[in-house]
């Protein structure tokens, strides 16, 4: 590819525009309706929000059902809410703002795809955007192993961990305990200390 964006697509059933909360009854989806019908093959920063449907004060009534009883839900609740109905048409930059919001206290240094050069080949990419942003490590998620050229990742100077994640067990509203839920529900019920359980259920070995 020489020229344009590098596309992350979007993808239908997947996490890009849903996430799992918990209710009384379980696990709960939250979906941002998003208009895909016609759309095959767009990206995610052209994914576009159905806004004929007012999605953003039954969500905010959802969340505030199920977590206002929580530890922290108090702390978050306007961040939340102010995110959820801005008048968003895109799906892109409201994703970037929730992650924001629930952002742990230190500071993340986050850079968007679309600033970095766009390469076709993953190892290739991998190798080009780390020397943009002038990172000396990259964490090899479980599931890209098979999808990267390793021999040359390491040739090209960059030291390689394997990281692998297990969902944190902690204290959650309602009776028992839902993994893989959305980052909303730790913060809620665990506060800051939900990113210590976080960095504990992260696992990181030398490649």
């Amino acid at each position: 590819m020489s020229s344009g964006r590098i596309r992350f697509f979007f993808r239908r059933h997947s996490t890009i525009n849903r996430a799992a909360i918990k209710t009384v009854h379980g696990a709960h989806w939250l979906t941002i309706p998003v208009l895909s019908t016609g759309h095959t093959g767009q990206s995610i920063r052209q994914t576009r929000i159905q806004n004929q449907e007012d999605w953003r004060t039954a969500h905010v009534k959802t969340l505030e059902i199920n977590y206002h009883l929580t530890p922290w839900y108090d702390a978050v609740a306007d961040k939340i809410a102010a995110v959820l109905q801005n008048p968003w048409t895109h799906l892109n930059p409201y994703l970037q703002h929730q992650v924001a919001a629930l952002a742990p206290p230190k500071p993340l240094c986050a850079v968007c795809s679309s600033d970095l050069e766009p390469h076709a080949d993953r190892t290739d990419r991998v190798i080009a955007w780390m020397r943009q942003v002038h990172a000396d490590a990259y964490l090899v998620h479980a599931h890209e192993v098979a999808l990267l050229d390793l021999s040359r990742l390491q040739q090209s100077g960059l030291g390689l961990y394997l990281f692998r994640f297990t969902a944190p067990v902690y204290q959650q509203a309602f009776a028992g305990y839902v993994p893989h839920l959305a980052m909303i529900d730790l913060v809620c019920n665990q506060g800051p200390a939900g990113y210590e359980f976080l960095q504990r259920a992260g696992h990181i070995q030398s490649l």
